[in-house]
């Protein structure tokens, strides 16, 4: 049984959930889709998963885990999962988290348009903003170019001397997470490009053990050094 069933099995036999609830969720039979049930049960589970990671258990209770302790629930948790709910789950993660990094909520997934952000190539949806900062947060062990043109689009918006502007905030800066142990490693040349290139970028590694490693220009650096040894 993959860790998603057997979570699901869990959440059911406590009790959280009739089939009906779920079901109403998914909307009409006759034009019910894979991709709708999948959405369905998604948004039913999300609150009891972002519980789980963030204390350990679906029910919320307890203490709340550490971040060390939080980031590796998070990768046990997305085992086995496909991109979109390892990404759904991870900006829940990061919503909590980010929210202690920079001392505010976050507005997630405000709209962006090529109208409004020459820089972008599609209408874009960043995971969160924080003010002048756009952030995203990466799960996976490497990033796929379709993800490398958005981080890419990103960084690009977020120039300081573009003057643009989103909820009416100046965009000046952008943020991108990386949950993964391996991610330093597999992603070394982007990273180290970028770090480079950036003054107004941050790059966030977790290693193996739930440590948290900040790069930015002024140590990129460091940041090859600890991609090598990363684990």
């Amino acid at each position: 049984m993959s860790a998603r069933c057997a979570a699901a099995s869990t959440w059911w036999a406590e009790g959280r959930h009739a089939t009906a609830d779920v079901l109403a969720t998914m909307g009409d039979p006759n034009t019910v889709t894979v991709r709708s049930i999948r959405h369905g049960l998604k948004q039913e589970y999300l609150p009891a998963v972002e519980k789980l990671v963030l204390h350990g258990n679906a029910k919320g209770t307890g203490e709340p885990l550490s971040q060390a302790a939080s980031v590796q629930k998070l990768r046990e948790v997305l085992k086995g999962l496909n991109s979109s709910d390892m990404g759904a789950i991870g900006e829940r993660w990061a919503a909590h988290w980010g929210e202690q990094w920079h001392g505010q909520a976050s507005e997630p997934h405000q709209m962006m348009t090529p109208q409004d952000f020459p820089e972008l190539s599609t209408t874009r949806f960043p995971d969160h903003q924080y003010g002048e900062l756009l952030s995203d947060t990466k799960t996976g062990e490497t990033l796929a170019t379709r993800e490398r043109v958005q981080l890419d689009e990103m960084v690009a918006v977020t120039v300081q001397d573009k003057n643009r502007s989103l909820n009416g905030h100046k965009l000046k800066r952008a943020e991108v997470t990386f949950t993964h142990p391996d991610a330093a490693k597999n992603n070394r040349a982007w990273i180290a490009d970028k770090l480079e290139r950036n003054a107004h970028l941050t790059i966030r590694c977790f290693d193996m053990a739930g440590g948290m490693q900040v790069f930015t220009k002024a140590n990129h650096t460091a940041f090859i050094a600890y991609s090598y040894g990363a684990k």
